[in-house]
């Protein structure tokens, strides 16, 4: 475990010089020491010559992008914390993804940032959020999962409310509930985790393409529900809300 009095040292590798100045100035103001690297050999470079707590690591980059500077770094140093960022969450693959231990948008709130990297210095799990997504249209829920994952959240996946019952009690950070589901509406699995202590706390966002939204959103909230969508068009909406109501929540 390394703490913050220790001056646990960060390594922020990223082309971008205002990026890297930014956030040397928000850890040094955290009470870190960091080390900055334009380029991913020159922070391998770096990584090699000096005692590294944690990598932050911009995934759009010359030379080496973040996944190729991933996948050298677990191959060396296998266990070094690694969070990685990008502004085009959308263009980062799912396999660079699965490299580090967590992933940041870039201009997204610097206070999620510190709590990764304070998570990891003082020895806490710090992997990514997970999302429980529950939903049987296969479509649907691959779709709002992979842009969860594009975002930096872990995701697992429920088809039934009895699934999804079963699946809370690891107490995911956040249930995104659809609400036509084969065996029970999603009201109803709503109530059953507010009324079970071990999952009360979890939030819940009910989710439906054909519900009618009329009636939908005053079901939602009696059930327990912290609020109800529909289904958009444009996905990165449900990355909003899920952002919003892990804030809410106190979780990011």
């Amino acid at each position: 475990m390394v703490t913050t009095e220790s001056k646990a040292v960060i390594l922020c590798i990223d082309d971008d010089h205002t990026g890297l100045v930014i956030r040397k100035m928000l850890l040094e103001t955290r009470g870190y020491s960091v080390l900055t690297a334009d380029s991913g050999p020159k922070g391998l470079d770096a990584l090699a010559t000096n005692k590294v707590h944690a990598v932050i690591l911009d995934y759009q980059m010359p030379t080496m992008n973040g996944a190729e500077v991933a996948r050298s770094i677990r191959r060396q140093w296998p266990d070094l914390p690694v969070v990685m960022l990008s502004g085009y969450p959308e263009d980062v693959p799912d396999d660079a993804l699965d490299l580090v231990n967590a992933f940041v948008t870039k201009g997204g709130a610097p206070e999620q940032l510190l709590k990764i990297i304070d998570g990891a210095l003082g020895g806490r799990d710090f992997g990514r959020i997970t999302i429980l997504n529950v939903d049987d249209n296969e479509e649907h829920r691959y779709a709002i999962s992979r842009v969860l994952r594009k975002a930096g959240f872990n995701v697992v996946e429920a088809r039934t409310g009895r699934e999804a019952l079963v699946m809370a009690s690891s107490h995911p950070s956040l249930i995104i509930l659809d609400i036509n589901l084969p065996d029970m509406l999603g009201f109803e699995v709503c109530r059953l985790l507010k009324a079970n202590r071990n999952t009360c706390d979890i939030p819940v966002i009910h989710i439906s393409a054909t519900y009618p939204s009329q009636n939908a959103g005053e079901e939602s909230v009696e059930s327990g529900a912290g609020r109800f969508v529909e289904h958009p068009r444009d996905l990165l909406e449900v990355v909003e809300v899920v952002q919003d109501e892990l804030r809410r929540a106190g979780r990011i």
